[in-house]
Parts: C-alpha cells; structure tokens; sequence
C-alpha cells in the first residue's frame, strides 16, 4: 500500500515504515538489555510490537466485516499473547515476522505490477478481423470477430511458416 506525501517523494510504503519501526525498536531493546537496562529494553520491545498488533487488527476487522478470516488472527493473537505473559521480545520477533512478510508482499506486488505493465506494452497493437483484414487492436468494437496474435520472427522456424503467418 502506498501513501501519497509531498516530503518523502511520490510513494511511501507502509509495510516498509512498520518493518522499520520494529527494526528499530528491535535493535533498541537488544541494546538496552545488554546494557543491563532490562525494564527499558522490555519498553522498547513491545513499543515496537504494538503498532504492528494495532495494523493487523485492522485488517483481521476488515477480513471478518468481508466475511472472511485468515491466519492473521494466529499473528494478532500471538502478539497479544507474548505481551500479556511478558514476553516483550518474542512479541517483537512475532511482529517483526509479520512486518518483514507484509514488506515482501509489497515488494512482489510491485514487481509483479511492473512486469505486467512491461508485458501490456509489448503487447501486439495489429488485429486481423474476420473478413482477413489488418486493423489496429486498439479500437476493436464488442461484437467483432477477431483473432490477436504476434508475429514471431520467421528465423525461428525449423519447417516452412504456416499459412496464418504469412500474412504477418
């Protein structure tokens, strides 16, 4: 999910400022602990894991209003668990598996978008209409009968071209 603002450029990720934000409080409370300051370290550890708990009830709420309920749920509920026993470490590792798993998702989703976008650009703009006929694809009208398809370079042809792709 991206969210428009003007200081950070066009598109920050929230799933990459939540995994930060545990990152950080991750590593604040590692330091904190080893310092001997195991109260504050605590603190740190379930500040970090809090927003996260508070990101995925928001979207196991919008999961149950759809009718549906997902492994979130396990996520949410294991949080909530770790820092009910205590356990504000294992609530922040908890969190930052689910931060790290939702900046991935993001991660791909735009991948994916890009490549899909590449291949609609290269997508084929000739349509041969029923009546045999080379037109653009681009105004094809419902209704219409015709077939889309590339024309592959003939040197890739072990045997004589078909009949269809003649006409390419």
């Amino acid at each position: 999910m991206c969210t428009e603002t003007p200081n950070w450029g066009p598109c920050v990720n929230s799933a990459r400022l939540l995994l930060a934000w545990v990152l950080a409080g991750l590593a604040t409370g590692i330091v904190l602990h080893f310092t001997g300051n195991t109260a504050y370290a605590a603190i740190a550890w379930a500040a970090a894991s809090i927003p996260v708990a508070l990101h995925v009830a928001f979207g196991v709420l919008r999961s149950l209003l759809g009718g549906r309920l997902g492994v979130d749920v396990i996520a949410l509920f294991s949080i909530l668990g770790a820092l009910a026993l205590n356990e504000a470490a294992a609530a922040a590792v908890i969190a930052l598996m689910v931060a790290g798993g939702e900046a991935l998702e993001s991660w791909a989703e735009g991948r994916a978008q890009g490549a899909l976008t590449d291949l609609l650009a290269r997508a084929s703009t000739m349509a041969k209409s029923a009546t045999s006929r080379w037109m653009p694809s681009r105004p094809v009208i419902c209704c219409w009968s015709a077939l889309v398809r590339p024309c592959p370079p003939m040197a890739r042809w072990k045997m004589p071209a078909p009949r269809w792709m003649k006409a390419c």
